[in-house]
């Protein structure tokens, strides 16, 4: 398998909201269960983004299905079982599988990635696990170094940005925030190219002067 845009922006979705299985099939079998999935409550992403991209890099007849459950939006899962790719994810990158804990390190591969496939590692973070920070857009996560490693790219790209910290009293667990400074909201757009489309809609109706902002395009502001 080899890397390109498309395959890493998905890794950047992986890392987001997905989730790369570490166990068995079940209790009776205790064969490697070779699964990667996604539950997202935005299922036309999951439908016409991800899935396609997947089909672009494995044969799969996986579908997105729909569930809802008691008192919380009804939302898409997508189950990918595929040996090869989970190996070369798991091995050959060296990404996390399991449980998103604090303790979940950058590879160092994904460190040495060209600018070109940073960016659309970000991108792909963006779309799945970002979102509006405050008065501006930004991230959250409970893992420092992702804080560190998402912050080192932002400043590659000149896009001027702050570090939060912050305890989480239901779990009693610090998190980290990173938010884009909003005058450079604009050059974030610009720099990651964003396709969840329900996501940059609702940048743009909160901030309609960013650089997709249709009001922008019409020359007023």
């Amino acid at each position: 398998m080899k890397l390109n845009k498309d395959f890493v922006y998905l890794i950047g979705t992986i890392y987001g909201d997905g989730y790369i299985k570490d166990g068995t099939k079940s209790k009776r079998d205790l064969s490697r269960d070779y699964k990667i999935s996604f539950e997202l409550t935005d299922i036309n992403f999951l439908e016409e983004i991800i899935l396609p991209i997947f089909k672009t890099i494995i044969k799969t007849k996986s579908k997105v299905r729909t569930r809802k459950r008691k008192n919380k939006q009804r939302s898409g899962i997508l189950e990918i079982r595929n040996k090869k790719l989970y190996l070369f994810l798991t091995e050959n990158l060296k990404t996390h599988k399991g449980p998103k804990t604090r303790d979940v390190k950058i590879p160092k591969i994904m460190r040495n990635w060209p600018n070109s496939l940073k960016s659309e590692f970000i991108a792909g973070y963006f779309d799945t696990d970002g979102g509006f920070r405050g008065n501006t857009i930004g991230f959250s996560t409970k893992t420092k170094d992702f804080q560190e490693y998402t912050i080192q790219i932002l400043r590659e790209k000149g896009i001027i940005s702050s570090k939060e910290k912050w305890l989480n009293k239901k779990y009693n667990e610090y998190y980290y925030g990173i938010r884009i400074k909003k005058d450079n909201i604009d050059k974030f757009l610009n720099t990651f190219r964003l396709r969840n489309s329900k996501k940059l809609e609702s940048i743009n109706a909160r901030f309609p002067c960013t650089g997709a902002g249709a009001v922008k395009r019409a020359g007023r502001c």
